[in-house]
């Protein structure tokens, strides 16, 4: 096989092998990155080394095109080495992102189903409103369990509603209703409104990343 010919086999063969593994790898879920990387480099180098080897024991010395040709195909071994495997990682990245949008939606709707269950307790366990003879003791008595209720929430939610919305606006999603009383909400009702909200982000992230 003539030198030139055999640098056109070379050439096509380090096209066709990385896109090969990079196609392989890509299709994966999730991407198969280390794989891919070990078989493209396996495969450069063999491309490389075919293009070296054919230069070396060739029966004549190489002219000065041949000489080109040879770093030429060295190049296209290196180029789509380089490609094919930034392509991989960009496929893995593109998961990663989508893989942590799709957790932070089931969290905020467990967070959010969580918080309504909390909601639907504390109404069982509520004082009766308040009734003309006893009124400010009723009163007095609604208000505590207001206070307690609201304790209850800061206590077993606050960390989480607080890490949630802070995630979802870092993706630019925020909602003036939860931004209004997520940090202290004074009662069921308050504490409801951010359960109902938190529901609504996941969707409207849904949206955004179409």
């Amino acid at each position: 096989m003539r030198v030139e010919s055999l640098y056109g086999v070379a050439a096509a063969a380090a096209i066709a092998g990385c896109a090969a593994v990079a196609a392989a790898a890509a299709a994966l879920t999730p991407p198969a990155v280390a794989i891919a990387d070990r078989y493209l480099t396996l495969t450069a180098i063999l491309v490389g080394a075919t293009a070296v080897t054919a230069a070396a024991t060739a029966k004549q010395r190489l002219d000065r095109p041949q000489r080109l040709a040879t770093v030429v195909i060295l190049l296209v071994a290196a180029g789509s080495w380089y490609a094919a495997r930034l392509s991989v990682h960009e496929k893995q990245f593109d998961y990663l992102v989508a893989s942590q949008q799709r957790q932070l939606e089931l969290a905020a709707v467990e967070l959010a189903g969580d918080i309504e269950i909390f909601v639907r307790e504390r109404a069982v366990a509520a004082p009766p409103p308040p009734s003309p003879a006893t009124w400010d003791r009723d009163v007095a008595a609604i208000l505590a369990f207001d206070d307690d209720t609201s304790r209850r929430f800061a206590q077993r939610f606050g960390p989480r509603v607080r890490r949630t919305r802070e995630l979802f606006a870092l993706e630019g999603i925020t909602d003036r209703d939860l931004d209004a009383f997520y940090r202290a909400p004074a009662n069921a009702f308050q504490i409801g409104v951010v359960a109902t909200r938190l529901a609504t982000l996941p969707h409207r992230l849904e949206r955004a990343s179409r």
